[in-house]
């Protein structure tokens, strides 16, 4: 059965109305509303049309139709027109990146919190394993007699930095020649190289200090490692109870994100743009009447994680969609600013 234009604009216009009231749709109201609308009699049997190829379902008898899974998955992929995102929420977005990009350390958990402000849903900003990352700058910087700021990028953008204490007070001039053993021996190496070999070819090469600094040298290896880790981190997750009527659902739902790495599976897929997964095409029942917007955002080419939000099937996707597009942007801006910083130093 063929989806004419005609059809395509009743699933569009049925998609939208159920999104802003989350009430069925009848002909009667569809005349009122489209374009050269036709006669109630010939909605009515395009509806059924449409409800026969699975795109409308209706609650019950004589009641009017909404959309089923699959009728907002094909109106998302080819109906759908993409709101412009509101100049104050790229400003308020702007505005706190400045903010939160410093604190690389937490940034993950703050763009988590951003995105779930600025959408009213659950959300999410996952890192992705990459192993064959560069190790592009690690520095040691004493900031105390007792206290070293470690910082690592790699050559996708990932920045890491750590604040360490020493267990009793150091000798600059040796904290100077381990800076410069550790970045002979480690910059330009991937992150799969960093293996229990690379780190005591630290250790032998720090020559008589090596025992003094060994906890300094084992926690900037543990850091750079768990910087090639994947890692998720949530926000607003008590929203899932106003979003899904059902109690025991949103509990169900609740404890899935909580295991984490149902969501990172589902998110770990090749995708290079914004889009939405529907829960219904991902295997976890606790998704079911759900979809996820996600999108990814990386450093000169290479994607580094992804951003989203978790909703109900009915959401405005059109509203919601532009926001985490223009959040991912702009951490891909920044993911190349950082690259571009620690080239210049």
């Amino acid at each position: 059965m063929e989806l004419t234009p005609r059809k395509q604009a009743i699933l569009a216009a049925i998609v939208k109305y159920h999104i802003a009231t989350g009430a069925p749709v009848g002909s009667k109201w569809l005349t009122t509303t489209l374009e050269n609308a036709p006669s109630s009699a010939t909605l009515r049997n395009e509806m059924s049309e449409l409800s026969c190829m699975g795109l409308l379902e209706q609650p019950h008898t004589s009641a009017g139709r909404v959309p089923t899974g699959k009728g907002y998955e094909f109106y998302v992929s080819n109906l759908m027109k993409k709101d412009e995102l509101d100049e104050g929420i790229k400003s308020f977005i702007d505005e706190t990146l400045e903010t939160v990009a410093v604190d690389t350390e937490g940034l993950s958990a703050a763009i988590a919190k951003l995105l779930s402000k600025i959408t009213g849903l659950p959300a999410f900003s996952a890192k992705l394993t990459d192993d064959s990352a560069i190790i592009k700058k690690v520095q040691l910087t004493p900031m105390s007699s007792r206290l070293v700021m470690l910082v690592a990028v790699t050559s996708d953008g990932r920045a890491e930095s750590k604040l360490c204490r020493t267990a009793s007070d150091m000798d600059l001039s040796a904290v100077k020649y381990l800076n410069q053993v550790i970045s002979e021996r480690i910059e330009g190496k991937s992150l799969s190289c960093l293996t229990a070999a690379a780190m005591q070819n630290v250790y032998t090469a720090a020559g008589t200090d090596a025992l003094t600094y060994m906890p300094l040298i084992a926690a900037l290896f543990d850091m750079i490692r768990q910087t090639g880790q994947p890692k998720i981190d949530f926000s607003g997750q008590s929203n899932i109870y106003s979003m899904l009527s059902e109690r025991e659902r949103a509990m169900r739902l609740l404890l899935f994100l909580e295991q984490k790495e149902g969501v990172l599976s589902i998110i770990s897929e090749n995708k290079d743009t914004v889009g939405v997964i529907f829960g219904s095409q991902t295997g976890f029942r606790e998704l079911d009447r759900t979809a996820m917007i996600v999108a990814p955002w990386g450093a000169k080419d290479a994607t580094i994680g992804r951003i989203g939000v978790i909703g109900p099937t009915r959401m405005s996707y059109g509203q919601i969609v532009p926001a985490v597009a223009y959040l991912a942007s702009r951490l891909s801006e920044i993911a190349n600013e950082n690259i571009k910083d620690m080239e210049e130093i």
